[in-house]
C-alpha cells in the first residue's frame, strides 16, 4: 500500500506543522471532525469580514499619538483573527488524524479479504481514494504556510506602526492592513476544499 502510506506520512507531517493538538470528542469520526473544522473556518471568515468592514473607511490618524492608538486598536482586532486561525489549524489537525484512522481501517479491511482478486481490487480502490485525499492535504499544507506568513506579516506591520509613532511619524499602514486582511480571507476560503473533498472522500 505504498500510496496509502505516503498519504499518512503527509498527514503526520502536516500535524507536526500545526501548534495545537485536537481535543474534540469522537475523534474517530471523520465527518464530525470535518464539521468542526468547517464551523471554525466559517467563524474565522466572519471575523475577517468584520475587520474588513471596520477598516474600509476608517479615519486616518493625524498625529503620532493617534497613530499609536490606531496601531494598538488594530493589533487587538488582528489578535482576534489570529486566535480564530489557530483554532482552525487545531480542527484541521483533527480532520487529518480522523482521516488517517479511516484509511487505516479501510486498509485493514481490504487486506483481510481472502480472495486475491477481490483483495487486490479493494486495495487499488483504497489507493485511489487515499491519493485524492493526499492531494487535498498538500493544498491544505500550503495554505497553512500562507496563514503563518500572513500572521507574521501582521506582527511586522504592527511593529512598524509602533516605531513610526515613536519617531513622531503617522504612517498608519491602512493600505497594507486592508491587503493583508484580503489575503488571509482568500487563504481561509481556499481551505473550504478540505470540507468539500473530505465530506466526499471520508464518508
Amino acid at each position: 500500500m505504498r500510496r496509502f502510506l505516503s498519504t499518512r506520512t503527509l498527514g503526520i507531517a502536516l500535524c507536526l506543522a500545526l501548534p495545537f493538538v485536537a481535543t474534540g470528542c469522537n475523534d474517530d469520526d471523520p465527518l464530525a471532525a470535518i464539521d468542526r473544522f468547517e464551523k471554525n473556518r466559517q467563524k474565522a471568515q466572519t471575523k475577517m469580514d468584520a475587520v474588513e468592514g471596520q477598516y474600509a473607511n476608517c479615519a486616518v490618524p493625524t498625529s503620532p499619538a493617534a497613530s499609536d492608538a490606531f496601531a494598538e486598536e488594530w493589533k487587538k482586532r488582528w489578535d482576534g483573527i489570529e486566535k480564530e486561525v489557530n483554532r482552525l489549524k487545531n480542527e484541521l489537525n483533527g480532520v487529518i488524524k480522523a482521516g488517517d484512522k479511516r484509511f487505516k481501517k479501510m486498509d485493514d479491511m481490504a487486506r483481510s479479504i481472502k480472495s486475491t482478486d477481490l483483495r487486490n481490487a479493494a486495495v487499488a480502490k483504497n489507493n485511489v481514494q487515499a491519493q485524492a485525499w493526499a492531494t487535498v492535504l498538500r493544498e491544505a499544507a500550503e495554505n497553512v504556510k500562507k496563514m503563518d506568513h500572513q500572521v507574521a506579516a501582521a506582527r511586522d506591520i504592527y511593529t512598524v506602526m509602533k516605531l513610526d509613532s515613536m519617531r513622531s511619524q503617522t504612517d498608519n499602514k491602512i493600505a497594507e492592513i486592508r491587503a493583508l486582511n484580503g489575503q488571509m480571507k482568500a487563504t481561509v476560503a481556499e481551505l473550504s476544499k478540505v470540507t468539500a473533498e473530505g465530506r466526499s472522500l471520508l464518508r
